[in-house]
């Protein structure tokens, strides 16, 4: 028995297309997208609150990088 989960034969379109945009702009798809993919209509949901932070035009663009860059570093996380 093993204590990973296999992950599905074949991904939503939606997942496709996430994971091929944050291929493209980071270099790997990380494992949190890969956990959102199994469940679609969550999956959905996040990936338009991201697109919405990400379009806010109140804030410049080297700004939200750098608070981006600074939440990840709190975590430990490599993005």
């Amino acid at each position: 028995m093993s204590a990973r989960i296999d992950p599905p034969r074949r991904y939503p379109w939606l997942a496709r297309l996430a994971f091929r945009y944050t291929k493209r702009i980071t270099g790997k798809v990380p494992d949190p997208l890969r956990i959102l993919a199994r469940r679609p209509n969550l999956m959905f949901s996040t990936v338009v609150y991201e697109w919405a932070i990400a379009d806010t035009p109140e804030l410049p663009a080297r700004l939200k990088m750098l608070a981006g860059l600074r939440a990840s570093s709190l975590v430990g996380c490599p993005f």
